[in-house]
């Protein structure tokens, strides 16, 4: 094969692969970005206990909170507490940006898997669903 003919397919190759990438991140065939969201638990306005969770970027903000389910949280001041009660607000962030939030007067965490982490009590993630006010 000569040089110029060499030369010739790897251009066309380089340009069949660019378009196979090209539509297969436009028609969603590539995995999706994540966005890492900062999860936040505050009692009558002091924050208490924070944790992180991935979600893929076209997470919409109300499915979101589908997602706080999985979250480890750890206390963020010496705190065993497990009932919250209150004016209790969980807010998710990403980049430092308020999302979403939702407020409530009870919030039951768990123990988690970890030592000094706490879950949310899985019953009480879709009221806060239900109640939640995107910003």
């Amino acid at each position: 094969m000569s040089k110029q003919r060499f030369e010739k397919v790897i251009v066309q190759s380089l340009a069949v692969l660019f378009l196979v990438m090209y539509a297969s991140s436009t028609i969603g065939c590539l995995p999706l970005g994540q966005r890492l969201l900062n999860v936040e638990i505050e009692v009558d306005g002091v924050k208490r206990f924070e944790g992180i969770v991935g979600v893929p970027d076209s997470t919409s903000k109300k499915a979101m909170w589908n997602s706080v389910d999985d979250v480890e949280f750890r206390a963020v001041t010496p705190d065993d507490a497990v009932d919250l009660e209150g004016d209790v607000v969980v807010r998710i962030l990403h980049t430092g940006n308020e999302l979403t939030s939702s407020r409530c007067e009870q919030l039951r965490l768990l123990p988690g898997d970890a030592k000094g982490t706490f879950l949310l009590d899985r019953e009480t993630t879709a009221p806060l669903r239900d109640r939640s006010v995107e910003h």
